[in-house]
């Protein structure tokens, strides 16, 4: 959370935070990929920081009791190719494209955890993979 809320908010005076920051920081941050889980959580730790604030006397009032997040995104369709589709797929596929989509598809490695495998990750030995980091 420090790397949302911190950029945004911690330079600023307690005070000075308004139910207007709040929302719009909401509303920028929900047009980038960031869920809307992290959003609530977000604003819930936001609240909570500034709950404990109002509580000691620093502001008089919380800005985030007054903040609604935006809409929750309906849910897409996922849908998956068929075993004989990835084949088809993977054969049109050139090197090192091939073996990564494949190392994907026999995983389930999401994206950011396929760019962030080093060879380090691959014990041979044991035939597995350690998953230690994502990008």
């Amino acid at each position: 959370m420090s790397s949302h809320l911190l950029p945004h908010f911690g330079d600023r005076v307690l005070f000075e935070i308004t139910p207007a920051h709040v929302q719009g920081f909401l509303s920028d941050k929900s047009k980038t990929r960031i869920a809307w889980h992290t959003l609530r959580n977000m604003r819930n730790l936001l609240r909570s920081v500034l709950r404990t604030a109002t509580e000691w006397g620093y502001i008089e009032d919380n800005p985030v009791a007054r903040v609604k997040l935006p809409p929750k995104p309906r849910r897409t369709v996922t849908t998956y190719l068929l075993p004989q589709q990835v084949q088809k797929l993977i054969t049109q596929m050139r090197e090192p494209y091939r073996s990564m989509v494949l190392l994907a598809v026999l995983t389930g490695l999401r994206r950011g955890e396929l760019f962030a495998l080093r060879w380090g990750a691959v014990n041979f030995q044991k035939g597995s993979l350690d998953v230690r980091e994502s990008v």
